[in-house]
């Protein structure tokens, strides 16, 4: 059921010529058990992903746990554990972890996530955060993470910054000092499982501060959003988030 859906909302992209399908979310969400990925969640990542790499669409598969690495995270809190950034067994989990989603899936781009770890030391975060960067270059893909990531030591002229939330500045420094691209999906304006109008019983309202109108949507410039960097050559697609933790209760 989730492999079908998944297929379906690929295909739909690839209609409207998306030109890269972030993070396939749901999928491959396997734990390493001696090198081996657990056999459902390698085929469900498996089939969207085909889908995908036909021409025009490239998919840009997630690293460890539900985009957030060191903060491995699950469906509702977020940014209460971490990652052990002093044991040898941390580094080698993301390593077979990043190695065997990248032999699934096509395409240049490595995400690992970084975002939300809010109990992590900025000393153990940096330094998991450029072992696991460093891991990607081994891979030869092109990593990408979220913004919090930005004042790590990214690969110069070889790196992907995607800006959720929070400080901009770290994100143009990023781009003028290491050469990083820059993918934009702020929140108030791209994540539409947020409200839309009050009287909604689901969606969630912390994008916003509030009820996020669909004005939200439209209304900014992605050319202007970073400060200080203007628009050099082909603009990245920003990312609308389409994927909700909210389900609607089953009709009986």
């Amino acid at each position: 059921m989730v492999r079908s859906r998944t297929c379906r909302a690929v295909v739909g992209v690839k209609v409207t010529v998306l030109r890269v399908l972030h993070a396939l979310r749901g999928a491959g969400r396997a734990v390493p058990r001696r090198g081996a990925v657990d056999g459902t969640a390698g085929r469900v990542a498996a089939d969207p992903v085909h889908v995908a790499e036909q021409p025009f669409v490239g998919a840009c598969p997630p690293g460890v746990g539900r985009h957030r690495v060191p903060e491995p995270g699950r469906a509702g809190p977020v940014g209460y554990s971490s990652l052990d950034a002093g044991a040898a067994v941390t580094y080698e989990f993301v390593r077979q972890v990043l190695t065997q989603i990248a032999a699934m899936t096509p395409g240049p781009y490595l995400h690992i996530g970084a975002d939300e770890a809010y109990v992590t030391s900025h000393a153990d975060y940096t330094a998991m955060v450029d072992a696991f960067t460093a891991q990607v270059a081994t891979l030869g893909r092109t990593v990408m993470g979220w913004n919090e990531y930005a004042g790590t030591a990214l690969p110069r002229n070889n790196a992907v910054v995607q800006y959720w939330n929070g400080d901009r500045t770290a994100v143009a420094n990023a781009v003028t000092t290491r050469g990083a691209k820059v993918v934009l999906s702020p929140a108030p304006h791209t994540y539409v499982p947020q409200k839309q109008d009050a009287r909604q019983p689901l969606g969630g309202t912390w994008a916003c501060g509030g009820v996020c109108g669909l004005d939200r949507h439209y209304n900014w410039d992605p050319g202007t959003f970073i400060p200080g960097v203007a628009r050099r050559g082909p603009r990245r697609p920003s990312r609308c988030r389409r994927g909700s933790r909210h389900r609607p209760a089953p009709r009986r």
